[in-house]
C-alpha cells in the first residue's frame, strides 16, 4: 500500500483533510499529513522512508504503552514519545478493524 492509499483510506474513515505544512524531508519518500476537520490539529502523518510505509497517530498514554510491546509499533518518530505511535504497516499485525479504530481514537484525542 502507498502513503496515498493509505491516506485515502483513514480519510473516508475519519472524515479529516490533508495540509502538509512541513517541507519535503531528505530519505522521506512520501509523506501525508492528516488533520482534524473540527479543531485543523494533526492526528496522523503517513510517510514512505526506505520501501517502508510508516504511520504515526495520537492515542492515549496507556494505550500507547500496551501496543509498544507489539511488534511493528514504536514510539513516535519526530512526536511526543508518552502520547504518540508509529505503526511500521508491513510489520505490524493489525487489522485494517484495528487499524482504523486507532485512527477515530487520534482523531477524538485531537478534537480541542
Amino acid at each position: 500500500m502507498t502513503s496515498e492509499k493509505m491516506a485515502e483510506l483513514i480519510l473516508n474513515h475519519t472524515g479529516g483533510y490533508e495540509k502538509n505544512n512541513f517541507p519535503q524531508t531528505k530519505g522521506m519518500d512520501a509523506m501525508q499529513v492528516l488533520r482534524n476537520q473540527h479543531s485543523d490539529k494533526i492526528f496522523a502523518i503517513i510517510f514512505e522512508q526506505a520501501q517502508q510505509l510508516l504511520i504515526n497517530l495520537k492515542l492515549t498514554p496507556e494505550h500507547v504503552s500496551e501496543l509498544r510491546q507489539e511488534v511493528g509499533i514504536y514510539p513516535g518518530y519526530h512526536m511526543s514519545k508518552k502520547h504518540w505511535i508509529t505503526i511500521n504497516y508491513e510489520e505490524a499485525a493489525l487489522s485494517e478493524h484495528e487499524f482504523l479504530a486507532m485512527a477515530s481514537e487520534s482523531v477524538q484525542l485531537t478534537q480541542k
